[in-house]
């Protein structure tokens, strides 16, 4: 059988239909490794319990450097983590001061915020009962696992990871950290946009 200039088009067409429907499966399997890869390194980057945390070094709000060690305070510690621009932070502002009030006498609260432009004026205008901290060097970001925000970290006295939640407290967060702690929390409060 010979090929006529006639049916050209055809074959021409046809053959391209081939390598496109072969490369959009070559690409649909090379995606779904890309997924699985990523999936993979996620669950390598989240905090898992009984892993063993560095002191955190910080910048306070007039700008000392503040070290929290672990194995001096017999307490252990809750970290709760936040940025001035977060509105679920802002939302989850009264959850955290009644986290905060509660535990007082059973735990160290570190307010860590991982933005520090706006942070004073936001401290105070918020009028947040805690002090919250800035300018964590980047392995110690890293070793926390600090990305987004809200994150609450509870780590024992020897400096090992008791406990991780991301987000705000709602749903399943919020009863997990009530139940936790023992306590009852507030709810989100309601911020305008």
């Amino acid at each position: 059988m010979t090929l006529s200039t006639k049916n050209l088009p055809f074959y021409l067409l046809a053959t391209l239909l081939v390598a496109s429907v072969i490369i959009n499966v070559l690409q649909a399997r090379k995606i779904e490794q890309l997924r699985y890869v990523e999936a993979s390194l996620r669950a390598d980057f989240q905090l898992q319990p009984n892993m063993t945390l560095p002191p955190i070094e910080a910048k306070s709000l007039d700008g000392k450097t503040v070290l929290f060690p672990y194995g001096d305070n017999e307490l252990p510690s809750v970290i709760y983590v936040l940025s001035p621009t977060c509105k679920w932070c802002e939302n989850n502002q009264s959850n955290v001061e009644a986290l905060f009030k509660g535990l007082q006498a059973k735990y160290r609260f570190i307010a860590i915020s991982l933005e520090e432009d706006g942070l004073k004026s936001y401290s105070e205008k918020k009028g947040l009962s805690f002090s919250v901290y800035s300018g964590l060097p980047e392995s110690i970001k890293y070793a926390y696992r600090l990305s987004g925000t809200p994150q609450t970290i509870v780590v024992s006295s020897r400096g090992e990871v008791m406990k991780n939640w991301n987000g705000a407290y709602i749903s399943n967060v919020k009863h997990e950290v009530e139940s936790y702690f023992g306590i009852t929390l507030p709810g989100l409060n309601e911020v305008k946009q």
